[in-house]
């Protein structure tokens, strides 16, 4: 599919994944410029790919979701159209050998949990809460974590008769996984309890570098361990707050509703107890982030003054200058600001518009969380050095 052009405008670049159901494909939109992902299902139209897209169609408007930008069928298979995310937890876990720390992994239930919590209240269980199936945000997204693949899901919830699904035992069984609850591998219905319990497996490995019965370091049937290990066996590695929890969600009941507040507030404990500021193990690339920024290079020395003596701005002299040229005010994460002088008084007289050019690399960059916030204060930035442009001409 490489060079296809896909509904008139995406462009099919390469081959990302792929998996026993369907095709993965970098793609770039020519009408936005953005990149975005194509998959591309192995099977005849009417299968996985459409349930998934009728699905997350459910979730077009809760935050923390992927949208569906386009879909159709080639070649009388189906495909959609996403928007683009970063790596996987599965390969950010590589990269760092196997293991992250502690304010990491209290990081990931922060985000992980929340996404579970809104999955749920819609109606659905995921099935497949794996770290291969999170995916880290792309760009400015890059503190969120979306969970994809919903081509397994399944509804809990009765919606003619509004009530929870009755439980079932499957002739056939779900295959054994590495993170899949007991109850899903002795063939039992799913319900929300089973996805917590996927969920509180992963936060596991990733403390501790491994599960027990990882097949690959075990010649043992993994069920039988994943069914006869003790929870204090299970977690001797991990804070003793990972005991409650595996322990209330194993005791949870087939239809009952879990407290999330709960958990959120549990992991929200281990940080507070452990003087951790939950964070991710991997960094931003400040390259990339801070391109997005203009600021006037011939203030590169001024900027960097400040930056070492930020009390400067304090004097008179300077708070008029600042109030007279255009300025971008950072956010640090010890919430002081620092306000960074983007154009002088000289620059704007001779500038008839702003160019782009290569921000300073601040010692600490901000946290950024919304899209919106950032680029509202963008065009507050250029609207107000154009402002003092016109100003300085007239």
């Amino acid at each position: 599919m490489q060079n296809l052009l896909l509904d008139n405008r995406y462009k099919v670049q390469k081959k990302l994944n792929e998996s026993s159901i369907s095709y993965i494909y970098k793609a770039y939109d020519q009408k936005t410029g953005n990149k975005v992902v194509i998959k591309y299902e192995k099977n005849p139209v009417g299968s996985y790919l459409q349930k998934e897209v009728r699905l997350l169609n459910d979730f077009y408007s809760v935050p923390g979701f992927i949208q569906v930008l386009s879909q159709g069928s080639f070649r009388g298979k189906n495909f959609a159209v996403y928007n683009y995310l970063g790596k996987s937890l599965q390969t950010k876990l590589v990269e760092s050998n196997g293991r992250f720390s502690l304010a990491c992994v209290l990081k990931i239930s922060e985000e992980v949990l929340d996404k579970i919590h809104k999955f749920h209240t819609i109606g659905y269980v995921h099935n497949r809460i794996s770290p291969k199936n999170i995916l880290t945000g792309y760009e400015l997204d890059w503190q969120s974590l979306f969970i994809v693949s919903f081509a397994y899901s399944s509804v809990f919830m009765d919606f003619d008769r509004k009530r929870h699904v009755a439980i079932k035992k499957n002739a056939l069984k779900d295959k054994n996984t590495l993170y899949s609850s007991v109850n899903i591998d002795e063939g039992y219905t799913s319900s929300r309890r089973d996805d917590l319990e996927s969920f509180i497996y992963m936060l596991i490995h990733f403390l501790q570098g491994y599960l027990p019965w990882d097949p690959s370091k075990t010649d043992e049937n993994v069920y039988k361990i994943k069914k006869n290990i003790s929870v204090n066996e299970l977690c001797q590695n991990c804070p003793i707050e990972f005991k409650t929890i595996l322990q209330y969600i194993k005791n949870l009941k087939f239809n009952e509703d879990p407290d999330y507040e709960m958990l959120k507030n549990t992991f929200k404990t281990i940080a507070e107890k452990n003087g951790i500021h939950p964070t991710y193990d991997w960094k931003l690339n400040n390259d990339k982030m801070i391109a997005k920024v203009k600021y006037d290079k011939s203030q590169t020395f001024l900027i960097q003054k400040l930056m070492q003596s930020p009390e400067l701005l304090s004097s008179s002299v300077h708070r008029r200058r600042a109030s007279k040229t255009g300025k971008f005010t950072f956010e640090l994460l010890n919430s002081e600001r620092l306000e960074i002088i983007s154009t002088s008084r000289n620059r704007l007289e001779s500038q008839k518009e702003l160019s782009r050019v290569d921000t300073v690399k601040l010692i600490e960059y901000p946290e950024i969380n919304n899209r919106k916030k950032l680029l509202e204060l963008r065009k507050e930035f250029i609207n107000e050095a154009r402002s003092s442009s016109c100003s300085l001409r007239n």
